[in-house]
Protein backbone atom coordinates (compact mmCIF):
# COMPACT_ATOMS: atom_id res chain seq x y z
CA UNK A 1 0.00 0.00 0.00
CA UNK A 2 1.61 3.12 -0.97
CA UNK A 3 1.71 6.50 1.29
CA UNK A 4 -1.12 8.16 -0.61
CA UNK A 5 -3.65 5.14 -0.44
CA UNK A 6 -3.09 5.22 2.91
CA UNK A 7 -4.18 8.74 3.30
CA UNK A 8 -7.04 8.03 0.91
CA UNK A 9 -7.93 5.40 3.51
CA UNK A 10 -7.86 7.58 6.68
CA UNK A 11 -9.99 10.00 4.72
CA UNK A 12 -12.56 7.72 3.80
CA UNK A 13 -12.81 6.20 7.20
CA UNK A 14 -12.96 9.71 8.76
CA UNK A 15 -15.96 10.03 6.04
CA UNK A 16 -17.47 6.59 7.58
CA UNK A 17 -17.06 7.59 11.05
CA UNK A 18 -19.16 10.64 10.43
CA UNK A 19 -21.89 9.39 8.75
CA UNK A 20 -21.97 6.44 11.31
CA UNK A 21 -22.46 8.71 13.92
CA UNK A 22 -25.38 10.59 12.52
CA UNK A 23 -26.81 6.52 12.66
CA UNK A 24 -29.09 7.22 9.37
CA UNK A 25 -29.04 4.85 6.21
CA UNK A 26 -25.06 4.74 6.24
CA UNK A 27 -25.24 3.51 10.08
CA UNK A 28 -27.42 0.49 9.05
CA UNK A 29 -25.57 -0.63 6.06
CA UNK A 30 -21.92 -0.68 8.25
CA UNK A 31 -23.87 -2.58 11.18
CA UNK A 32 -25.07 -5.05 8.11
CA UNK A 33 -20.79 -5.13 7.04
CA UNK A 34 -20.17 -6.10 10.56
CA UNK A 35 -22.55 -8.44 10.91
CA UNK A 36 -21.19 -10.57 8.12
CA UNK A 37 -18.98 -13.22 10.62
CA UNK A 38 -21.70 -14.10 12.35
CA UNK A 39 -23.52 -15.86 9.29
CA UNK A 40 -22.52 -19.22 8.19
CA UNK A 41 -19.94 -19.32 5.78
CA UNK A 42 -22.04 -20.21 3.05
CA UNK A 43 -24.57 -17.58 3.38
CA UNK A 44 -21.58 -14.70 3.32
CA UNK A 45 -22.08 -14.32 -0.92
CA UNK A 46 -25.32 -12.16 0.53
CA UNK A 47 -22.13 -9.40 0.70
CA UNK A 48 -23.08 -9.12 -3.00
CA UNK A 49 -26.09 -7.63 -2.47
CA UNK A 50 -24.92 -5.32 0.66
CA UNK A 51 -22.27 -4.01 -2.65
CA UNK A 52 -25.34 -3.30 -4.52
CA UNK A 53 -26.79 -1.25 -2.12
CA UNK A 54 -23.58 0.57 -1.48
CA UNK A 55 -23.80 1.69 -5.12
CA UNK A 56 -27.73 2.77 -4.56
CA UNK A 57 -26.51 4.98 -2.03
CA UNK A 58 -23.64 6.40 -3.88
CA UNK A 59 -21.07 7.18 -1.32
CA UNK A 60 -17.62 6.74 -2.43
CA UNK A 61 -16.27 6.01 1.79
CA UNK A 62 -18.81 2.89 1.32
CA UNK A 63 -17.34 2.10 -2.20
CA UNK A 64 -14.00 2.18 -0.98
CA UNK A 65 -14.82 0.41 2.48
CA UNK A 66 -17.05 -2.89 -0.12
CA UNK A 67 -13.82 -2.88 -2.03
CA UNK A 68 -11.67 -3.25 0.59
CA UNK A 69 -14.10 -5.83 2.48
CA UNK A 70 -14.14 -7.85 -1.16
CA UNK A 71 -10.06 -7.80 -1.63
CA UNK A 72 -9.52 -8.59 1.79
CA UNK A 73 -12.03 -10.81 3.43
CA UNK A 74 -14.51 -11.93 0.23
CA UNK A 75 -12.09 -12.98 -1.92
CA UNK A 76 -8.90 -13.59 -0.12
CA UNK A 77 -6.67 -16.29 -0.70
CA UNK A 78 -5.50 -16.17 2.64
CA UNK A 79 -8.76 -15.89 5.02
CA UNK A 80 -11.85 -17.42 2.82
CA UNK A 81 -15.72 -16.65 4.64
CA UNK A 82 -15.72 -20.32 5.91
CA UNK A 83 -11.77 -18.81 7.64
CA UNK A 84 -13.53 -15.81 9.92
CA UNK A 85 -17.52 -17.01 9.84
CA UNK A 86 -18.04 -17.33 13.62
CA UNK A 87 -21.49 -18.70 13.42
CA UNK A 88 -22.38 -21.16 16.26
CA UNK A 89 -19.08 -20.97 17.46
CA UNK A 90 -18.63 -20.61 21.27
CA UNK A 91 -17.06 -17.78 23.36
CA UNK A 92 -14.39 -18.09 25.71
CA UNK A 93 -14.18 -16.53 28.56
CA UNK A 94 -11.39 -16.46 30.53
CA UNK A 95 -11.37 -15.63 34.39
Amino acid sequence: MTTGSILALGQSLEALLAAYMLRKDKYVFMRKLMALPFLPHEHIPAFNQLSEQASALCVEPLTDLINYIRTTWIHSSVWTPAHWSVYRETAGISV
